[in-house]
């Protein structure tokens, strides 16, 4: 049955302005699978568009919200684990099995990244100023544009949107060519689970709709993982417009087996790395490297184990290798061996045809010379090459005498081996008495040398570093008794001491009940709890009314308060106002200046009954705004 299929954009489903493609079964190359309209430059900047009005919300909901949307998406894939595992065998052609693990990483994937959102979030360091420190915080990038391969089409989109979508970034997906129908399965469980429109936008075309979303200059992020001659394009587009990149490519991993090695466990391990998923597998084993004499247990389990592997469709729940992608895979992968075998190779094992048609590819284990070209060129297929070496020191060389260095394994008993492996072998994750695939999402993934990007890592905490780049705010700490001006001349933040002392500030605190470091005297950029209504005069300070009492009067006159007089005996040094200190020689300070509204005489007095004014008593003008507590 064939499914239809089409491009999400801006919260719904939008037929492509391309041409109209089908997606066929490999196993049965006559049936079709998924049927779609190609995406084109219009609807990339649909897409573009609809992501950037979307941004600002979707940050400001927070990462807690959007963990929980990442955890409603987990739940929706397990819930339909049955109908995406079917639809990836009719359009990959792994087995059932292999389809349904890949959901459930998936799901796993998710759920990680959602119960992410509760870890701490920055790091304090120390200032050079006291009363200062420095905190870094992420932020999000903006938009996204992931590019994601056919061998995985629900785990490695996982792996880059979740981290993506948590950290409040929107996403520009351009999805594999051949595995259109679980792309859009993912977009419709993502919508499900309340991602909101133009948050996440899916795009179905062809390659160079790639190039286009790369080279975008909406695009503040890309993360692709595929091919090294496709991937070294994408390098060049996006440094050279100076945006983010993380990206993953291809491997020739290596698996070392040492003679002390546990013989079944070496030759169930490196068969299933090098055959699995049909060796479509960045991490899968390309190269056995024998060191020292024997092995020839090995080699017979090996051979064993080859012959006996099962190929037909992946629905076939007695098959454990289905076909390859497509046509053109499958003659590439045909021609390597070819070619391995004008060059000196031999076939060592190889498992028998299928009875059926498809793109089927034989399960081959090649023996022959390090100098055959397929020892250093990746071939997508079920195909591994078992070459020899006389020293661990030989075969490590031998090992790295690649431009990829994604993954490796080494099998032995010996822990100083080992160690020597982990150590000098040129592979981003080296694997002891264990295959060379697979990945724990908790721990970062990534390779050396031409197998990655000199960039942030993928799965792990790690991840948010392609996704939220850090800042580094210098936030000043909020000190009771303190004024914006800067009597010392210093050019920081730092502020001088009220002259008022802490008895004064302890006396506002018991009179007004709330602390010291809110009332405007002190921070008279800050508003306190003394709230006045209305507007106040141009230039009027607000204060709230216990330090108004505090301040004003004749024992404290407040125009004396940022002075300090000397004792006339020179013994020491008091503070303005304090009468106990001050004594005889209060007398010595010179009276507040009236600064208030006019004053008015008994008869003017707008409070009849009351007594008689004095000079400098305060009556407010009627149009006056009066000071009230909230």
């Amino acid at each position: 049955m064939t499914r239809p299929a089409s491009s999400f954009i801006n919260g719904s489903w939008v037929e492509g302005t391309g041409d109209t493609t089908s997606r066929f079964n490999p196993s049965a190359p006559e049936e079709a699978v998924t049927t779609y309209h190609q995406a084109g430059s219009e609807e990339l900047a649909q897409a573009i568009q609809a992501a950037t009005d979307a941004a600002p919300a979707w940050d400001r909901l927070g990462i807690l919200a959007r963990g929980r949307i990442l955890s409603a998406a987990a739940a929706l894939i397990r819930e339909r684990a049955d109908e995406i595992a079917r639809v990836m065998t009719a359009e990959h052609g792994k087995t059932l099995t292999e389809s349904r693990m890949e959901v459930d990483a998936s799901a796993d994937t998710f759920d990680y990244h959602a119960g992410s959102a509760r870890n701490p979030v920055g790091t304090e360091y120390p200032s050079s100023h006291p009363d200062e420190r420095i905190l870094t915080v992420r932020r999000p990038l903006g938009i996204v544009g992931v590019i994601t391969p056919w061998n995985f089409p629900l785990q490695i989109p996982a792996w880059k949107i979740a981290p993506a979508l948590l950290h409040g970034n929107t996403v520009v997906w351009k999805s594999a060519s051949h595995t259109p129908g679980v792309s859009v399965l993912l977009m419709d469980i993502l919508a499900a689970a309340g991602v909101p429109a133009g948050v996440a936008n899916l795009l179905l075309g062809p390659g160079p709709l790639g190039s286009e979303l790369v080279s975008h200059p909406s695009v503040a992020g890309v993360t692709f993982t595929g091919s090294v001659p496709v991937g070294h394009h994408i390098r060049g587009i996006v440094c050279g417009r100076g945006a983010k990149l993380q990206m993953e490519l291809g491997g020739h991993n290596a698996t070392l087996v040492l003679p002390d090695a546990d013989v079944e466990l070496a030759a169930s391990s490196a068969v299933n790395a090098a055959m699995g998923s049909t060796g479509q597998k960045c991490t899968a084993t390309r190269r056995i490297i024998l060191v020292g004499d024997g092995h020839e247990a090995f080699l017979a389990r090996v051979k064993e184990k080859v012959t006996a592997l099962v190929l037909g469709p992946g629905t076939d729940p007695s098959v454990q290798i289905g076909p390859v992608v497509s046509a053109s895979a499958r003659d590439e992968i045909n021609a390597a061996i070819e070619t391995a075998l004008t060059e000196g190779g031999e076939i060592l094992a190889q498992a028998p045809a299928p009875a059926t048609d498809g793109h089927y590819v034989r399960p081959t284990v090649l023996t022959g010379p390090a100098s055959m070209t397929i020892c250093r060129e990746e071939v997508f297929g079920p195909v591994v090459t078992i070459l020899r070496a006389a020293t661990l020191d030989e075969a490590i060389a031998l090992a790295n005498n690649t431009d990829f260095g994604l993954t490796a394994a080494v099998f032995t008993s010996d822990e100083r081996a080992a160690r020597q492996c982990v150590t000098y072998l040129d592979a981003g994750l080296v694997k002891v008495n264990a295959p060379s695939t697979g990945s724990e999402i908790h721990a970062p993934f990534g390779g050396m040398k031409d197998s990655t990007f000199a960039g942030p890592r993928e799965q792990n905490s790690a991840v948010a570093a392609a996704s939220s780049p850090t800042k580094k705010p210098l936030t000043s700490a909020w000190h009771p008794g303190r004024h914006d001006h800067d009597t010392s001349g210093r050019t920081d933040r730092t502020r001088a001491p009220c002259p008022g002392g802490r008895a004064l500030r302890r006396r506002h605190e018991r009179r007004l009940g709330h602390p010291a470091q809110l009332c405007p005297h002190d921070a008279p950029a800050r508003r306190s709890p003394a709230v006045v209504r209305g507007q106040d005069p141009p230039g009027a300070r607000r204060r709230c009314p216990g330090h108004r009492r505090l301040h004003r009067g004749r024992r404290r006159p407040a125009a004396d308060l940022h002075r300090f007089l000397p004792h006339p005996s020179g013994k020491r040094t008091h503070r303005p106002g304090h009468r106990r200190r001050l004594g005889r020689y209060r007398g010595t300070h010179r009276r507040r200046p009236h600064t208030g509204a006019r004053s008015r005489t008994a008869a003017q007095c707008p409070r009849p009954g009351t007594r008689p004014c004095r000079p400098g008593h305060h009556h407010p003008d009627p149009g006056e705004p009066q000071r009230t507590l909230l």
